[in-house]
């Protein structure tokens, strides 16, 4: 299974640049920056750090919602929101890879269809960032698996323990946030992650 890095600054007690570098030397999957707060601006600056750090580190550097900040940096990896994808669809063409944020099995249906080429779905199990909100669960996530061809990231909560949970679900991977941001030691979260998937493959 594979990882997707999902960026939360707020939550990281740490250097922030140093942090996505850290990240970085690990080779997940993709490094989605999630800054939703920055103004155009300062997330270019933030962008522009993170990918040469990236690129750098042989890493895959996603933007999130900031089109045109992807545009000047000339980085075709996109992520957006249901809403936002269906509103900017002409802006997108030509983009690498697309990914689109669902929360139902209409959704991810519609995203696939008007060309997405992976989702994220959640939140999967109950996490701090979504307080008070219950969480949709393993059964959602099967049902967007099975709605869809492109591959499925879930997220919420997602913690090695669910690993086999996940895996059972026929997501081709998971995404990690708040962990990713506050744990001690990113080198010591990726192989617990890694261990609890080598123990799903055995189980």
């Amino acid at each position: 299974m594979k990882f997707l890095c999902v960026t939360n600054r707020k939550l990281c007690p740490y250097d922030f640049i140093a942090r996505i570098h850290t990240i970085a030397k690990q080779h997940p999957h993709r490094i989605l920056l999630r800054e939703k707060d920055l103004d155009a601006s300062a997330y270019r600056t933030l962008a522009q750090r993170s990918a040469e750090i990236c690129r750098r580190e042989g890493a895959a550097l996603v933007i999130h919602s900031q089109l045109a900040v992807a545009k000047e940096l000339g980085i075709e990896r996109v992520h957006l929101p249901f809403s936002a994808f269906l509103s900017q669809k002409e802006q997108i063409k030509g983009m690498k890879e697309v990914g689109v944020s669902v929360h139902t099995v209409e959704e991810a249906v519609a995203a696939q269809t008007l060309g997405a080429h992976y989702l994220i779905a959640g939140h999967i199990y109950a996490t701090d960032c979504k307080k008070g909100l219950p969480p949709r669960g393993i059964s959602f996530l099967k049902e967007i698996v099975s709605a869809v061809d492109v591959p499925v990231f879930p997220i919420g909560g997602i913690t090695p323990d669910c690993l086999n949970e996940i895996q059972s679900s026929g997501a081709q991977g998971f995404c990690i946030m708040s962990p990713l941001m506050t744990c001690d030691s990113i080198e010591k979260l990726f192989q617990r992650y890694r261990d609890s998937m080598l123990f799903t493959e055995i189980l």
